[in-house]
């Protein structure tokens, strides 16, 4: 009896779940009813009567029970299988996108053999107007050309994915992911057909073209992705999150190693057909509330969340452009070569869970970012090492920082898409809802796009005119300006929250 008059107390709290929670709840059949509801993504729901008979059992059970806490509710199927699916596509997104680094600047250089025809019709005109660097160069396209070749893949992410965010509104995620991996897939194979092309601009031109799509393709997985991940597992963001980035980071790394294993095997197709054919199979043959974009990006808290994500992905870009380059002179195979690209992201891979787990444990994430930030000012400062420091480059002091700054990336990254959800919902009163978390995700690979495509574009350039030791400098310098803000806004903030407890402290005196 006093269970059942517990169970009728309960029921606006059942409401309430039920009200938020009903997409993540399992499909239950009955040999008596099969009342099926459609949730956001398409999957069947049990009807509001059986679901809120089951979940009066469950709060029932939880309940009678002597352990007065709330009990942790373990993954259930469905989520799961939708884990799954997300970690799949988030990995091979990632290798797909890393795959190139250890081969491509040296298979764009080599382009030029066949073009010095070009030069040599054309020689009064284009000596005059580059120098003495054409004289001197037998190579075909320069760090700059090949560094926007790695760019404009993240450009196209930063300049699409709030269009995408805004879409959720009315597109179903499902749709967006796999849309996204179709052509993300397909896209990819389709680069490893370029070097049938024609050397010179017909060459460069089509890898521009291809990587444009690569990127829109991209940009609607991933945003799509994070959204799904925020509204199944909202009371295991930081987990979950950071699960996907482990299998992010994972793909990083395997990226550059299978890249360089298969193209020392089978050429220059051969890795960009394995490893987008793997995207392809992850593809599988109701109107929500539009958050606002420019509200919410209206905010210095935000805004130094999307700082420090751009200034990671800003790294990361311009070690993809420069770093062979850089170590060329210890005459590395491919193979090897992949390896060095892999220790940030294993490190990165690897941490990711932990950084999560300290966000879940109740860690202030500015304050992680901010100890990230001072972990990747060591790595740059020793990896080059900076032109000012009297040391020679050394493979093992490379080592060393790219570990340094993968965990410094790998906390950068975690704590600032959850300082931003977290704020936006309770500290900005944003809603709970799928807008905001589209919103987050949004701007999250708005920023990771906005710094990918600064990174390359910038070091090839830079490496084309200063070379690597100088050029690191200004990575570095970014980096410092990203921490004094920090500073500065958690200063701010620690002023403000002193001076509203001053003002509350009579009022509860009395």
């Amino acid at each position: 009896m006093e269970s059942k008059i517990h169970s009728f107390s309960c029921s606006t709290e059942v409401n309430k779940i039920l009200s938020q929670k009903c997409d993540s709840l399992p499909v239950y059949e009955s040999n008596e009813k099969r009342l099926f509801n459609r949730d956001l993504y398409g999957y069947s729901l049990p009807s509001d009567d059986y679901v809120y008979t089951q979940s009066v059992r469950t709060i029932q059970e939880s309940d009678s029970s002597d352990d007065k806490s709330v009990t942790r509710v373990p993954f259930q199927r469905k989520q799961l299988f939708i884990l799954i699916l997300l970690a799949y596509g988030n990995f091979w997104v990632a290798a797909c996108v890393s795959l190139q680094a250890p081969f491509y600047p040296k298979e764009a250089e080599s382009k030029a053999d066949d073009c010095h025809h070009f030069t040599t019709l054309w020689q009064n005109d284009f000596i005059r107007i580059a120098g003495p660097v054409v004289r001197n160069r037998t190579l075909g396209a320069t760090p700059t050309q090949y560094g926007l070749v790695f760019g404009i893949y993240e450009l196209m992410i930063a300049i699409t994915s709030p269009l995408f965010g805004k879409m959720i509104s009315s597109v179903s995620p499902v749709l967006l992911c796999e849309i996204g991996l179709f052509v993300s897939g397909f896209s990819t194979i389709v680069f490893g057909v370029l070097d049938r092309l024609p050397s010179g601009t017909p060459f460069i031109a089509m890898c521009f073209a291809v990587r444009i799509v690569e990127g829109i393709s991209a940009a609607a997985f991933m945003t799509a992705s994070y959204v799904i991940m925020a509204k199944e597992f909202s009371d295991k963001i930081a987990t979950t999150f950071s699960l996907l980035e482990t299998c992010f980071g994972l793909g990083l790394i395997l990226g550059p190693t299978l890249g360089g294993a298969f193209y020392q095997m089978g050429g220059f197709l051969a890795p960009f057909v394995i490893l987008g054919s793997f995207l392809l199979l992850g593809v599988e043959s109701s109107q929500q509330k539009s958050g606002n974009i420019f509200k919410f990006i209206a905010d210095t808290g935000i805004l130094l969340d999307a700082l420090a994500i751009a200034t990671s992905l800003n790294f990361i870009g311009f070690n993809a452009a420069t770093l062979e380059p850089h170590l060329r002179k210890f005459d590395l195979s491919p193979i090897i070569m992949g390896c060095i690209f892999v220790i940030s992201g294993g490190i990165y891979a690897i941490t990711t869970p932990i950084w999560g787990r300290l966000c879940d444990k109740g860690f202030d994430p500015k304050k992680l970012s901010l100890f990230g930030s001072l972990l990747c000012l060591i790595g740059f400062t020793f990896i080059g090492p900076l032109d000012f420091i009297p040391l020679q480059t050394e493979l093992w002091l490379v080592i060393l920082s790219l570990v340094f700054i993968g965990l410094g990336i790998a906390s950068k990254l975690v704590t600032a898409f959850i300082s931003a959800l977290h704020d936006s919902i309770h500290r900005r009163g944003f809603a709970d809802d799928i807008s905001t978390y589209g919103l987050v995700s949004a701007m999250f690979f708005c920023a990771c796009s906005i710094g990918a495509f600064i990174g390359p574009s910038l070091g090839g350039f830079l490496l084309d005119r200063i070379g690597y030791r100088k050029a690191i400098l200004v990575i570095l310098v970014v980096d410092i300006v990203m921490v004094l803000f920090h500073l500065i806004y958690m200063t701010a903030r620690r002023l403000q929250k002193s001076d509203r407890d001053d003002e509350l402290r009579p009022l509860l005196a009395n």
